[in-house]
């Protein structure tokens, strides 16, 4: 057994190696690869260094906006427990999720829409500029992008990686022609700890 035991920064400087060695030459730059192997990590999946994208300056734009403690904005309250908790306190990251808010389930009833569209929209008009990121709910990106495409908000950054069969897709299709910095995986694939992956490696670059 004695072969078998590791330690946490073992384990992790380890799956970084496999990691960049299976993944091999790409085009992504150093500081973007260091985001797409800590999805590859959280994911055991290494289509991630195939189909994620960063689009207008993305990187740039997520650590300026943490870095000046931007909000973070979530689709599912899951989301928090999975974020760097002494990242967010240094940088004064406040984390907002809108789901489970009182009025929420009634007003989605009366708009013939979803919880999680709703909710979004709530938590991105209280704070137009705040960084969006999303791992489970499609239709909250999509209600993000036509808020965008209103003028309604401007996001620093909009991080798109819901997971599903119904709308996944397409959501992340619309958000590459949106105008607004992004990282996204084209796709069916993502979730809630691949997008967690992301922003935590965005929260450590704003802290360095």
């Amino acid at each position: 057994m004695t072969e078998l035991r590791r330690t946490p920064d073992s384990i992790e400087n380890e799956s970084l190696g496999l990691i960049r060695s299976a993944v091999g030459s790409h085009d992504f730059s150093p500081e973007e690869f260091q985001v797409v192997e800590r999805m590859i990590q959280a994911s055991a999946d290494l289509e991630y260094a195939k189909n994620t994208e960063f689009r207008l300056d993305a990187l740039r734009a997520g650590v300026e906006a943490f870095r000046q403690g931007s909000p973070l904005i979530v689709d599912v309250g899951m989301f928090a427990s999975g974020l760097r908790k002494n990242l967010l306190s240094k940088l004064g990251v406040s984390v907002r999720c809108a789901l489970h808010d009182e009025d929420i389930a009634e007003q989605a009833v009366n708009l013939e829409t979803t919880r999680s569209a709703v909710a979004i929209e709530k938590a991105l008009r209280e704070s137009p500029h705040a960084v969006v990121a999303i791992g489970n709910a499609p239709t909250a990106l999509i209600r993000v992008i036509e808020l965008i495409q209103e003028g309604t908000v401007r996001p620093a950054l909009v991080i798109g990686m819901p997971v599903g069969f119904v709308l996944a897709t397409e959501s992340k299709d619309m958000l590459r022609e949106a105008n607004c910095p992004s990282v996204l995986c084209r796709g069916r694939k993502g979730g809630t700890a691949v997008a967690v992956s992301a922003v935590n490696m965005l929260l450590r670059m704003a802290a360095a």
